[in-house]
């Protein structure tokens, strides 16, 4: 006997078949536990074939379905944190953390701030590696890094922005193999990856987290650089600019 003939329902006999499909889904999903459910609308216990539909359940604003199951499960596990104080320097923050990235943002009326009323700098590190196949700061990080700031800050706000990469220990081999870009002399220098220059300005302002890394192996030049080298060709600042709107 089949399903529609062995089931009850209230559809007339002459409904449209859209309408039989949509009762079928309806009486099948009656049917689960309640707790197979809950499992399925919970970020950290939905099964990784589900991470996508439920990307899209929530509106999550920036989506990525090439990223890690880590980084889905945690991207989801803030949205609603993200919704509820979007349009605030901790929405942006929360959203970036998930992606593995740190932010320190300078509004323009703090102090060091533009000046500029209405505008804020934002800096970035990406504190790990997303995407296996590439580079740790590669072009796709960098757009879901200026996605996720456009999605979640003031729609009226402009901002600057320094995208890099910062880590306590050695570079990574993704991010050493642009290594010969970064030993250049001081002055503006365009990077490989992004294609973007970097000015002397941004290479000062990198220099302040480089205490914390000592002596970072460059595996493609095959020699160890000490921190003030390294300092000299700002290796992490990988790209800067500014978004008006």
């Amino acid at each position: 006997m089949s399903d529609k003939a062995s089931r009850q329902t209230v559809l007339p006999p002459n409904s449209a078949d859209i309408a039989v499909a949509m009762d079928l889904v309806e009486d099948r999903m009656s049917g689960l536990p309640a707790e197979v459910i809950r499992d399925c609308l919970d970020p950290l216990k939905t099964p990784a074939s589900l991470l996508d539909h439920l990307g899209w359940e929530l509106s999550v604003d920036v989506w990525d379905r090439e990223w890690p199951e880590q980084v889905k499960r945690r991207v989801l596990a803030v949205s609603e944190e993200v919704h509820k104080y979007k349009g605030t320097p901790y929405s942006i923050k929360t959203a970036l953390t998930a992606l593995g990235v740190a932010a320190h943002l300078l509004e323009w009326w703090q102090e060091g701030g533009s000046g500029v009323p209405g505008t804020f700098e934002i800096t970035a590190y990406a504190n790990e590696q997303i995407f296996a196949d590439g580079p740790v700061l590669d072009t796709r990080l960098q757009e879901n890094i200026l996605s996720t700031i456009s999605a979640t800050k003031p729609k009226s706000r402009g901002f600057s922005f320094q995208i890099g990469a910062q880590f306590e220990t050695s570079l990574s081999i993704g991010l050493a193999g642009r290594s010969n870009a970064f030993t250049q002399p001081m002055g503006a220098m365009a990077l490989p990856e992004s294609g973007a220059t970097v000015g002397v300005g941004a290479m000062a302002r990198g220099v302040a987290f480089l205490a914390q890394t000592a002596e970072p192996v460059l595996p493609q030049m095959g020699a160890v650089a000490a921190t003030v080298a390294v300092a000299r060709a700002c290796s992490f600042i990988s790209i800067q600019g500014e978004l008006l709107t």
